[in-house]
């Protein structure tokens, strides 16, 4: 704490370590995530807030933990990359994460951004609605990276079927 003791012989790196002390730090206040979501990797959306507002692209990737979205051409930053190999370093320009909120959809019919509305289809499926023009909003399809399917160190499921053990009667 800065105090009446110091005067202009006290060293500067106590002055530094009393003023220091008095600034106000930012409270770590932890993310609550979202519990349901509008958005899904490959849509189409408009961001209509920040220094981006007015941009439309399309969703690169989904971050649930901290209620953010990556949408391409949208807060282009600079990364500094390594070489490794035969891929030659220097600055990159990528996506960085945006929040949720300041994303709407694209709807389908007029272009314009909307609100969505979650509704169920008379056969049961579950369907995303645009307000602004009653449009049905369909999910992109994209192949997902599950390591589903047949590895050469994966067993095959017809020796997984089969009974090897017999107890005794």
């Amino acid at each position: 704490r800065v105090s009446a003791s110091m005067s202009v012989k006290t060293p500067m790196w106590r002055w530094h370590k009393a003023i220091t002390a008095l600034k106000v730090k930012r409270n770590n206040i932890p993310v609550i995530p979202q519990e349901s979501w509008n958005v899904v990797k490959g849509d189409k959306v408009q961001v209509i807030a920040g220094a981006d507002k007015g941009v439309t692209g399309n969703i690169l990737r989904v971050l649930r933990q901290s209620n953010r979205v990556v949408v391409e051409g949208v807060k282009m930053v600079s990364t500094h990359v390594r070489s490794q190999g035969e891929v030659k370093g220097g600055i990159q320009r990528t996506e960085a994460p945006i929040a949720v909120s300041n994303v709407a959809l694209i709807d389908p019919e007029s272009g314009l951004p909307t609100r969505v509305q979650n509704r169920f289809l008379a056969d049961g499926t579950k369907v995303r609605i645009a307000q602004k023009s009653g449009a049905v909003i369909p999910k992109p399809e994209y192949k997902r990276k599950d390591r589903i399917g047949g590895g050469p160190k994966d067993t095959a499921p017809e020796a997984v079927l089969k009974v090897t053990y017999v107890p005794d009667p």
